[in-house]
């Protein structure tokens, strides 16, 4: 045990841990919140974290690490300083990494490294354990599931969150993922265990993302909290039992840098407790390899693969309408397998009409994840198939110049940039693909009618390399 002296701290912003309660299956803490920081937490509404065994006999400095984990980046970004009694040194010792880790991703923000987690005692827990084994974070989705399939001959434990992507508040949801999760544990022969956390709840997320968006990033759960906040909250279920916990890749080592993601190796690979490392998971795949690996693995081992991708569904199912779903669906399609053979409602006619209006909120929102995704499904559209084996619905995807494409979707001229519209073409499905040949000249012309402002495309030439590209193609 090394004693740490505890500076008295010159920030304003602090979180002194009073108390960790330990009953039965769950940890709860007892702290106080003073300075401007305050107003990002939630009055009365303390972290908790809930596991499916007993954990009273975890030492306070591991069972310290959720709350720890989870407002970390918070306290690096607004000058705060977490006092505890004691902590695990193997995590207090990767704390400057983490962090070196979030500074490399976001350079135009400045996280503060230096005595943000001042502790009394900080306890060296490391030992060497025998009967230790893996586990995977497991959602359901093309990335965990991939790694699943990457590992399942380990030793290896599922552990799936309720209070990530299900709010705790949707029980009936959240059944339905568990039900589904179950049928893959027994499935794969891997046994499953449920965390339960108030993680996104504790910490006032909305006035959180307000402050993200003013710094030019989509949102604080999916840029700062995600991989720490869930990652942490394994510490005290890990302890002396598992080893190394696997966290599936987002992104790939395929695109070109420039993304900006809670989850990375630069910060995921930095978090370690006691005898747990955590390995970043599947980053040399693509998401359309992923998609395709899956694929196969179905075919190969006659195992249906039921896939959990939706964001925006409340019920725990894919909605087959979101981005999310659509794009997994049109991954699946240019593989030759068929979308509903992984949990999604498709009809062949009204799909490429939700495929464009995704397309488009993709171009507007993320241009860069769009040029990455979408080339990837084309190139391998164009691999798997010959243009005359497509349906003609198709052939405009498949010819156009996806970079073309996205200067045109992401023109802040563009009328899905109207909201109330384009969430009603969402469901509609109203949109230009389905029309092709012909019926493009016509659409750009109703949209010239609709909006002058998108003469000032045609003047820069990228409406009209579009549709040069389209006459030609219509001509072979």
């Amino acid at each position: 045990m090394k004693q740490a002296k505890l500076k008295k701290s010159q920030r304003k912003n602090l979180m002194k841990v009073k108390q960790i309660i330990k009953q039965d299956h769950v940890i709860s803490y007892d702290y106080e919140i003073s300075g401007d920081w305050k107003k990002y937490f939630t009055e009365n509404n303390p972290f908790f974290v809930e596991y499916n065994k007993n954990i009273e006999y975890v030492p306070n400095s591991i069972a310290i690490i959720p709350l720890i984990g989870n407002s970390l980046i918070a306290a690096a970004l607004f000058q705060a300083v977490i006092e505890v009694e004691e902590v695990d040194e193997t995590f207090y010792e990767a704390i400057p990494n983490i962090l070196q880790g979030y500074q490399d991703m976001y350079p135009d923000l400045h996280f503060y490294k230096e005595n943000i987690v001042c502790a009394q005692s900080i306890i060296k827990n490391k030992k060497k354990i025998k009967d230790t084994h893996s586990m995977l974070y497991f959602s359901g989705g093309v990335d965990a599931y991939s790694s699943l399939i990457t590992h399942e001959n380990e030793d290896l434990e599922l552990a799936c969150i309720w209070g990530a992507d299900i709010p705790l508040n949707n029980e009936k949801a959240f059944h339905q993922v568990e039900k589904e999760n179950q049928k893959v544990s027994k499935k794969h022969g891997l046994p499953l265990t449920i965390f339960r956390s108030n993680l996104r709840t504790f910490l006032n997320e909305d006035l959180l993302s307000r402050w993200t968006v003013k710094q030019g990033y989509d949102g604080w759960w999916y840029n700062f909290q995600h991989s720490i906040g869930m990652l942490t909250l394994a510490a005290p279920y890990s302890y002396q039992k598992i080893d190394c916990i696997y966290f599936a890749s987002t992104y790939s080592n395929k695109m070109e840098k420039g993304y900006a993601l809670a989850s990375d190796p630069s910060i995921d690979n930095q978090i370690q407790f006691a005898n747990t490392k955590i390995k970043h998971d599947g980053f040399e795949f693509s998401r359309q390899d992923k998609v395709a690996r899956l694929c196969h693995y179905s075919k190969k081992h006659h195992k249906k693969i039921y896939l959990r991708v939706c964001y925006r569904s409340h019920t725990g199912d894919n909605c087959s309408v979101c981005r999310k779903c659509v794009m997994t669906m049109m991954s699946i399609l240019v593989e030759g397998f068929q979308p509903e053979d992984f949990g999604f409602v498709y009809d062949r006619k009204t799909f490429p009409k939700l495929f464009l209006a995704s397309m488009k909120e993709v171009a507007y929102d993320h241009p860069y994840d769009f040029l990455a995704i979408f080339t990837d499904i084309q190139n391998r559209f164009r691999e798997q198939f010959n243009l005359d084996e497509i349906p003609v619905e198709w052939k405009v995807f498949y010819l156009v110049d996806v970079s073309d494409l996205v200067s045109f979707l992401s023109a802040d001229c563009n009328y899905c940039l109207e909201k109330d519209k384009y969430i009603k073409m969402l469901e509609d499905g109203k949109n230009w693909l389905e029309e092709h040949s012909n019926e493009q000249e016509r659409y750009i012309q109703n949209l010239l009618i609709e909006n002058k402002r998108l003469e000032e495309l045609l003047q820069n030439n990228i409406v009209s390399r579009i549709k040069t590209k389209l006459k030609r193609n219509k001509k072979s």
